[in-house]
């Protein structure tokens, strides 16, 4: 209606033993790492963000503004109430976006039992202009994304892994990551999610920010074996990227 927009400050968050830690500042937000298609985004209970997530329907836009500067934008699709054990609202399947309405407390003081959820959808016909505005374009067919991989360390766990990329794919929202670890030492080599990380912007082999593949379970890799990796991470059509798999780094271009 042409009011200012509701605006939170999200930071990441881990959850741990089914507890989800969150900052009760009702102006801030807390995402869940390693949700990256389909970020799932906590907003701390308070009459305000309650009226808010009453007046949410269709014709609600959500723009989130990410730390590398560009901007996604979300188009309502749907407002329900979910049990706090509902573990759907988490699956990474299709772009878009979840807002929880978290901390509500009912008369006596103990958790409620549902919490209000929001969904929202990807547009898939969205690109990221050049001057940072969103423009109705549609995505070509992009070819595909060269890989050279180059070792920064020596002595360490990395040092006898061999690293081949697989595939480098992009699609609306995505960018697939498709490689396979060969351990070639005589020690198991573990995995952790810290391990693996990517940086994307627009000049070459961009020095950050790092997004950690923080929802990969820890893997471990006996002397002689290999295994094939794949992992999606969120994409804004930024055409060049960073990524580190133990001591490889790795120049990415569209």
């Amino acid at each position: 209606d042409g009011s200012p927009p509701r605006v939170w400050v999200v930071q990441r968050r881990a959850v741990r033993a089914s507890e989800w830690n969150y900052d009760p500042n009702p102006d801030i937000a807390s995402f869940i790492n390693g949700m990256s298609v389909r970020p799932v985004m906590g907003i701390p209970f308070s009459e305000d963000n309650a009226r808010w997530f009453e007046d949410m329907d269709e014709g609600t836009i959500f723009t989130v503004t990410m730390n590398t500067g560009a901007m996604l934008r979300f188009d309502f699709a749907a407002r329900s109430q979910v049990r706090r054990s509902d573990t759907d609202i988490f699956r990474q399947v299709t772009p878009g976006l979840v807002l929880l309405l978290i901390g509500e407390r009912d008369d006596e003081g103990l958790p409620t039992a549902t919490r209000t959820l929001i969904t929202a959808t990807y547009p898939p016909d969205q690109e990221l202009g050049r001057d940072g505005e969103l423009v109705g374009l549609t995505l070509p067919d992009l070819p595909p994304i060269a890989a050279t991989a180059t070792p920064i360390q020596q002595n360490s766990p990395f040092a006898d892994v061999d690293v081949q990329i697989i595939s480098v794919t992009t699609q609306t929202g995505q960018l697939t990551t498709r490689f396979r670890l060969y351990n070639g030492g005589t020690e198991t080599l573990h995995i952790a999610g810290d391990d693996i990380q990517l940086a994307l912007g627009y000049v070459p082999n961009p020095v950050g920010p790092y997004v950690p593949a923080e929802g990969l379970n820890p893997l471990f890799i006996m002397s002689g074996q290999a295994i094939d990796l794949t992992i999606t991470w969120m994409y804004s059509n930024e055409p060049f990227g960073s990524l580190f798999i133990g001591d490889y780094a790795f120049s990415l271009v569209v």
